[in-house]
Formats: C-alpha cells, structure tokens, sequence
C-alpha cells in the first residue's frame, strides 16, 4: 500500500487535506445545506465540515459497509463537551446508515445522531432530497456489480444538485517507483483497490 505522506513533493499540502477543501470550497459555493456522503468511512469528509459554525448545511448523512470503520465514524461525529456550552447558529443533524444495527442513538440539541440499515447498491428513499452527495476515494474499492448501478441509483433516483466523486488517477502512477506502473508487476496504491482508472477511462464511465 503506497504511503502519500512520504511523497510530499507531489502532495502538497496532502492529497486527503487538497480533497476535503475541494469539496468545502464547491458546499459552500452552491450554498449547499444537506450532503450525503456515500462511503463515508470514518467520517473523515463529515468530521471536517463538522466545525465550521458558519456553514449552510444543516444535515449530513454517511452511508459505509465496515462496521469498524463506522465505529471510529461514530468517534468523529460525536459532540465534544464544548459543543453543548457553545451552541452551533444553525442545529446540525447527522445520520449515519450500516447494514447492521447497532441500536445506538446520541440525540441533543447540537447533533442528532443516528444508525440506520442501508446500502450503497440499493436504491432507498431516505437518501432522496439531499442536494449534494459525496462519493471521494471509494469507487475503486466497490465491485463491479454495485458499480454498475451507482450512476444510475445516484443520478437517477436521487438526483442531487452536486455530485462530488473523486477516486486515485493511474496515470499519476508513473512518479511513484513502487508502483511499477507500466510494467507486468504494477500494483495499486492500496491493497483493496479494484482498479486505477486513467483520466479517459474515468471521464469514459
């Protein structure tokens, strides 16, 4: 698995901070108020949109398959001491769906807190009215089956305002030697990755 942190020459600042202003930066331009985020993880993306008092959004929601992952989620999201004597301007809700229920609720005036049962590959009604939906460095982790339907189910049944999706380009590669781009033994940036596509074959699907 490549490590970005040692390649600071061709990251800089870090490609996970370059990804999360991006996505700020086009919320806030399309003054956007409630976001999903599909292949949330550990909630990096909702974590760092989370301080910000001065945002629109006033409703989040993540959706991830790895129960550990959704438990450090959980971590992220959850209200510091801080939050309840310092009220946000506008109340921020935040849902978060796994295919297992853990039956854990956190609700306050600050953050409502919930888990749901859900999928990224089935189309559900409770995803629908979100005006942007995030999709950042987790297409090349899905199989090919949930893949095929995802612009379908996103566009098609939830058509949100903003659809954000970033994933690794291939191409990029070629500057880290570990890699071994472009000969029989070239490997992915991460072990579970299911492709790299090149800018055609992204812009292509």
């Amino acid at each position: 698995m490549l490590n970005e942190d040692r390649y600071k020459e061709f990251f800089c600042p870090p490609l996970w901070r370059q990804r999360r202003i991006f996505i700020k930066d086009v919320l806030t331009r399309f003054k956007i108020k409630t976001v999903l985020d599909y292949g949330c993880g550990e909630a990096a993306v909702l974590s760092y949109l989370i301080p910000d008092n001065d945002t629109l959004i006033v409703k989040m929601a993540g959706i991830d398959v790895c129960d550990e992952s959704l438990l450090e989620a959980v971590d992220r999201c959850t209200p510091w001491q801080t939050d309840y004597e310092q009220l946000r301007n506008n109340p921020l809700v935040i849902d978060i769906y796994k295919g297992l229920n853990l039956n854990n609720q956190n609700k306050i005036k600050l953050i409502f807190f919930f888990f749901h049962l859900g999928s990224i590959g089935i189309p559900d009604d409770r995803f629908l009215g979100y005006q942007a939906i995030i999709c950042t460095e987790v297409i090349e982790h899905v199989f090919p089956d949930v893949l095929d339907s995802f612009l379908d189910i996103t566009l098609g049944s939830y058509q949100p305002e903003i659809l954000i999706v970033t994933t690794p380009n291939g191409e990029y590669n070629v500057n880290f030697p570990d890699l071994k781009y472009g000969t029989e033994e070239s490997t992915f940036r991460h072990d579970d990755h299911k492709f790299e596509w090149t800018r055609d074959q992204f812009e292509t699907w």
